[in-house]
């Protein structure tokens, strides 16, 4: 009997250790589910934000995987483009969006290959409001590209605005340009396209989208006294410039007086105005 005893307290003794280290992992996996539990709460939270952001967006917006396929898209992208719940897993490619865009399938693939952020205005066909149609790439924390994001911002009272702003400029009789911060002619009047017209100037020298300070300087040492003047209008240096210039036609000689004004309200900018 005594061995037997002596042999009892030797298996209580090798299982002391194991019971330890079981307690140990138990623990160990109690904190872990602990963390967990937490992790899970606060994903939880994150998608429930997500939702009510996108649920109360006013923006559209779809969000797309690398093939095009729908991944989720916000009320109001229902709403602008006219899609359901149905169209989540479809490529976009195949559905006929209610958007007048025949570029749209092309800028895509181009964003989805890893092109440059696109944006282009488009009108709705159902009911003719104007869309800005943003197409921009998706990517994942580790900037790898994943998708892309179409949004669609609903521009018809500002383009209403922008129509009725040049039917008033066009109405006047001296040539008018707005340009911006740096110098780029963002808005002629028709005027000032008649002008460069008449007397040989080139659309891509005269139009949207030209650097006025470049076209002024390169014109000489009277272009570069203007150039001076828009820029020290623009930088905030003078109130507003003035010049007196000649422009004469074959048939007449013609002085003309230019004025540069800034443009108020912090948009930043100045108006061009040319009278002969």
């Amino acid at each position: 009997m005594p061995p037997l005893a002596t042999g009892t307290r030797c298996k209580q003794g090798r299982d002391h250790p194991l019971n330890e280290e079981l307690r140990t992992a138990n623990e160990q996996l109690q904190n872990v589910n602990e963390e967990l539990t937490v992790k899970l709460d606060e994903l939880t939270r994150l998608n429930d934000d997500i939702d009510n952001l996108i649920a109360a967006s006013d923006i559209g917006t779809v969000f797309l995987d690398l093939s095009g396929r729908i991944r989720r898209f916000t009320p109001a992208a229902a709403r602008s483009i006219a899609l359901t719940e149905a169209d989540v897993g479809r490529r976009v490619f195949d559905l006929k969006l209610s958007l007048d865009y025949p570029t749209f399938d092309d800028d895509l693939y181009s964003v989805l290959a890893g092109g440059l952020p696109v944006e282009q205005e488009a009108s709705v066909t159902a009911d003719g409001r104007v869309m800005m149609v943003r197409i921009h790439p998706y990517r994942r924390s580790d900037q790898a590209l994943a998708g892309a994001v179409v949004t669609f911002v609903d521009v018809t009272r500002l383009t209403a605005a922008e129509r009725r702003l040049q039917v008033y400029i066009n109405s006047l009789p001296h040539q008018v340009a707005v340009v911006d911060h740096a110098g780029i002619v963002c808005l002629t009047n028709a005027a000032w396209k008649r002008f460069a017209i008449e007397n040989g100037g080139r659309p891509d020298r005269t139009g949207v989208g030209v650097d006025y300070l470049d076209v002024c300087e390169a014109a000489g040492a009277g272009g570069q006294v203007i150039a001076d003047g828009l820029r020290a209008v623009l930088n905030g240096e003078m109130a507003s410039f003035t010049h007196e210039y000649p422009c004469h036609a074959p048939s007449e000689f013609r002085w003309f007086l230019m004025t540069v004004s800034p443009v108020e309200g912090g948009i930043g900018g100045a108006v061009i105005s040319h009278i002969n």
